[in-house]
């Protein structure tokens, strides 16, 4: 009778650990797979005229800001809250799926992640390459970063009590 259940609860065991495999992988897809599609090939990167690399932070929400017509107006909030939101999750990927222990570590990869997305977009001329971009990310990456460290920090209390 105890093989059977020691047998039993290693099966279920096995299935727990392939059932969080598979959420781990779907997760990954879900996120991946529109932020390729939103970096690289989405509409509104097909039809820019102007082409360039933005290495002076801060100018081109300067320039959108200043002289604010509603399409420059919505292309400064698009491109602020997007560049943040796109990189929210990325702290739970690093943090939970692939157990980077160090908020440092996170934050790094956020910002080594958006640079390389930037030179990619460079090399292949798609969009534009903009420090600006880089610094958002990272500050996506950081935000995403304390939110997902203070949800560990209230799940492990939750835990002890």
């Amino acid at each position: 009778m105890a093989a059977s259940v020691s047998n039993q609860t290693a099966s279920n065991f096995r299935h727990h650990k392939t059932f969080n495999v598979i959420m781990k992988v779907c997760f990954l897809v879900l996120y991946f797979v529109p932020f390729i599609y939103i970096v690289f090939f989405a509409r509104r990167r097909q039809h820019i005229e102007n082409r360039f690399v933005n290495l002076v932070p801060v100018r081109n929400f300067y320039s959108y800001y200043h002289d604010a017509t509603h399409d420059t107006f919505y292309n400064f909030y698009s491109n602020l809250l997007g560049n943040v939101i796109l990189f929210l999750p990325l702290p739970f990927i690093l943090f939970l799926i692939v157990k980077v222990k160090k908020t440092s570590t996170v934050i790094l990869l956020g910002f080594l992640l958006s640079f390389m997305i930037e030179l990619l977009q460079s090399i292949f001329v798609i969009g534009v390459s903009d420090i600006d971009d880089i610094l958002l990310n990272t500050f996506g990456t950081s935000i995403g970063a304390v939110i997902c460290k203070s949800y560990m920090r209230l799940k492990s209390r939750r835990m002890y009590i």
